[in-house]
């Protein structure tokens, strides 16, 4: 407005203080940020609190305006430590959950116990503000969860892995990372950047790790295994809940370390079909050989890949399977007794790709 009346040195001067002001401040934040406890996230699914929050933060301004400070200042302490209180305090679970999300072209999932959270793979462009990483850990404080027991990361790929930087400045605590102990984990610069901030568990074959009603064991890879296809250095982890069924998570492998491990498949609850449902993986004898309850496909909306490959579909569904697949929505399978309950979402996102691609379809004139 100054400078619309021509007192533009004037406008230029109160600018600048404004800029140094906001850079001071902006200074001090980030330095808040580096204390202990300086920054931490807070659970996102208890909107009731948000109300209760509003209400409590006007009753002490109106405090304020009869000039009763002191009691304001009270109410508002009061109210500000009940929040974060109430925020943090993370939501259980009675029963095993597997959630299979939509993160576009890209794997991740998680499964939830009542003692174990464990997440499997995060997918991204690495330096990338919004990536699967950002969409996990949104996912996860809207389960009412802000820590992990473990991540697992199948492979070097940015489509399982990329997205790491992302989950762990978005959660307050990730406990143990664990990888596959072979050359290309250990040189890729992922993996590299966080080596020092937290707790590394390299797995190989025949590994076994016992938790409160979950045993996993380590199918795959060997010690040390480089073969010319990255895909083949995925982990695949066998999961046996408390309940005694079992979930296969078997990364990307193709049909060569199917061939591998075929001896130590049975039969299995849920699987996460190998390598997004692609024709290098899931053959009819490994179909026939773990001919899981549900398969799932972790795909992308309509991407490029055609996957999950129709004649891998259909492999499945011959051997008795129920298909489906994260690109249509998010995944839930509740695990009662012997029961499996499934629900799958509709996910916003993929509706609204759809009307994109319904209107693009259309003629405008």
């Amino acid at each position: 407005m100054l400078a619309l009346v021509g007192l533009v040195d004037v406008a230029y001067v109160i600018l600048t203080f404004s800029a140094h002001g906001i850079s001071w401040v902006n200074t001090l934040l980030l330095s808040i940020q580096t204390w202990p406890a300086g920054s931490v996230w807070l659970r996102g699914d208890l909107f009731w609190v948000y109300g209760l929050f509003f209400l409590f933060l006007c009753m002490s301004g109106f405090l304020f305006y009869l000039k009763k400070r002191r009691k304001a200042i009270v109410l508002l302490a009061l109210t500000l430590v009940s929040y974060v209180g109430v925020m943090i305090d993370e939501s259980s679970v009675e029963n095993p959950n597997l959630y299979v999300w939509d993160v576009g072209q890209g794997a991740s999932a998680m499964l939830r116990t009542p003692s174990f959270n464990l997440l499997l793979d995060v997918p991204g462009k690495w330096g990338s503000k919004f990536n699967g990483g950002t969409i996990a850990a949104e996912n996860a404080r809207d389960l009412g969860l802000l820590h992990l027991d473990a991540l697992v990361l199948s492979h070097a790929q940015s489509d399982h892995a990329g997205g790491l930087s992302r989950l762990l400045a978005s959660l307050n605590e990730v406990e143990e990372l664990w990888l596959a102990d072979v050359p290309a984990n250990r040189e890729y610069y992922v993996f590299q950047q966080v080596q020092e901030k937290m707790e590394i568990h390299w797995l190989k074959r025949g590994d076994e790790i016992k938790q409160q009603g979950v045993k996993v064991q380590v199918l795959w890879p060997p010690e040390n295994h480089d073969p010319s296809n990255s895909n083949n250095t995925s982990l695949v982890l066998l999961v046996t809940l408390e309940t005694g069924q079992t979930i296969l998570l078997p990364g990307d492998m193709e049909k060569e370390v199917e061939q591998e491990i075929f001896a130590e498949l049975g039969l299995v609850d849920v699987l996460l079909m190998p390598h997004h449902g692609s024709k290098t993986s899931s053959t009819d004898l490994f179909v026939k050989q773990v001919k899981p309850k549900i398969a799932i496909a972790q795909t992308g909306y309509q991407n490029s890949y055609g996957f999950p490959k129709e004649e891998v579909v259909k492999r499945y569904k011959d051997a008795g399977c129920q298909v489906l697949d994260t690109s249509k929505g998010a995944i839930n399978i509740t695990f009662k007794g012997n029961e499996l309950e499934t629900l799958q979402y509709a996910s916003a996102a993929t509706s609204k790709r759809k009307e994109i691609e319904h209107w693009l379809s259309i003629p405008h004139i």
